[in-house]
């Protein structure tokens, strides 16, 4: 059956796309999800399928109603989904590995589990570019982007609202350690089927989202002059984004025999790879393939 019959069978959902794509998308990443699991840990179960299930329903709801609406061309959007579910799914849990548990302990293990990571995101970077892309269009992706940022901005008002919830979210915070660790123990806080972990999740990403609107919003009305420097650093902001994460587990693993205190080299690293990144994103950006593209 063409993609075309199944959305004759299934009527639009509020979310902007058909049911029919919908479903045929979540079983698809399940599919995916369970071989590509069995094959990277060996696990095979109902519960492991309904997970994938799940998570492909979610997945294929957010994807869905975001791509529909853009109007790039297939290929784009096919990177796009690429490189944001690769960075979801795969680089975000790895550098989480690295820093945070045994399980990578060399290079190659770290090398490996990242080339891993880039195939398992491409089917469903394809699937999301098959089903959910609009068709025919023709247009420039640069135009396109620069069209849709310069009609999206944050009003003072709203950057105010976000900095009162910044601060009360910063506020509760040891609340939450107080009363989500009974016995003063904090293991429900780290993980697994706990209230305490659900709320220190939504928590993080709340808090995330409330510091980064206020702040652009501050030094958009408060702090908006540049320097040569500042300006440098301002342009290079989203390239030494793309770059930092292998420039920073680098760093961690070349120093990983040197013995400090935790919060000492902490403070070690972040010196040496901050300017580190900014540097390779200014020079990175003066490359001559790089200037129309970065």
């Amino acid at each position: 059956m063409k993609i075309g019959e199944i959305d004759r069978f299934a009527s639009n959902s509020t979310l902007g796309i058909s049911l029919g794509r919908l479903v045929l998308f979540v079983l698809s990443f399940t599919i995916f999800d369970s071989v590509f699991r069995y094959i990277s840990i060996g696990i095979a179960s109902v519960e492991s399928v309904f997970s994938s299930l799940i998570s492909g329903m979610l997945l294929g709801m957010i994807l869905g109603s975001i791509f529909s609406r853009l109007s790039y061309q297939r290929l784009t959007q096919i990177v796009m989904a690429w490189f944001s579910l690769f960075i979801i799914q795969s680089l975000s849990n790895l550098v989480e590995a690295v820093f945070f548990t045994t399980a990578i302990t060399t290079a190659t293990i770290f090398m490996a589990a990242l080339v891993f990571g880039i195939i398992t995101t491409f089917p469903e970077a394809l699937l999301v570019g098959i089903l959910f892309s609009l068709e025919n269009i023709d247009s420039s992706f640069r135009v396109d982007l620069r069209s849709y940022f310069s009609k999206r901005t944050i009003t003072a008002c709203a950057g105010r609202l976000w900095s009162r919830v910044a601060v009360i979210l910063i506020v509760f915070f040891p609340i939450l350690l107080l009363i989500g660790a009974p016995n003063g123990d904090p293991t429900r806080l780290a993980g697994g089927i706990f209230w305490q972990s659900f709320v220190l999740a939504i928590w993080e990403q709340l808090t995330c989202v409330a510091i980064i609107v206020a702040l652009a919003v501050l030094f958009r009305d408060r702090y908006n002059s540049q320097g040569v420097l500042a300006k440098a650093i301002s342009e290079s902001t989203y390239t030494a984004y793309i770059i930092h994460a292998p420039i920073i587990i680098l760093l961690a693993l070349a120093l990983r025999e040197v013995q400090l205190p935790l919060l000492l080299k902490w403070m070690f690293v972040s010196c040496l790879a901050v300017p580190m990144c900014f540097t390779f994103s200014y020079y990175l950006r003066r490359l001559p393939i790089a200037r129309t593209r970065i």
